[in-house]
């Protein structure tokens, strides 16, 4: 999906569950972020956005609506991020790739505000307006 030549098009997902969200932890960039994406040919934002939780997180999570989306630029070129908030279904499965994402948590809001390493996923999170 190529709306504007050049625009890189990325899609995840905010999962939550008992009032807290998922974060992962990617060794390669040494940061703390949603798991996230680039969508493959032929991909909606929306089945990427399902299929990065998956892989990222080893979670089939259900989208329950789009919650927002992020804009910054990436060695000079445009990148947006759209996002849903998801439920997870059952129990995580296996990490597609651990060299990828080494770690991930369940944390309250509060913890996410201070974890996460940019601040539009920050901004993204107050959407949510949940305790704690």
């Amino acid at each position: 999906m190529r709306l504007i030549p050049g625009l890189i098009i990325a899609a995840g997902g905010i999962v939550m569950r008992s009032g807290k969200v998922l974060l992962v932890h990617r060794p390669k960039y040494e940061d703390w972020s949603f798991p996230k994406g680039k969508l493959n040919a032929n991909e909606s934002p929306l089945h990427a956005a399902v299929r990065e939780v998956r892989e990222e997180t080893g979670y089939t999570a259900i989208p329950d609506h789009l919650i927002g989306a992020t804009a910054y630029e990436v060695r000079d070129v445009p990148k947006v991020v759209l996002y849903w908030l998801m439920k997870p279904k059952g129990k995580a499965g296996e990490v597609m790739n651990p060299e990828e994402i080494d770690q991930m948590k369940w944390v309250t809001p509060k913890e996410a505000g201070k974890l996460l390493s940019y601040e539009p996923e920050r901004e993204l999170l107050k959407r949510l307006r949940l305790p704690g």
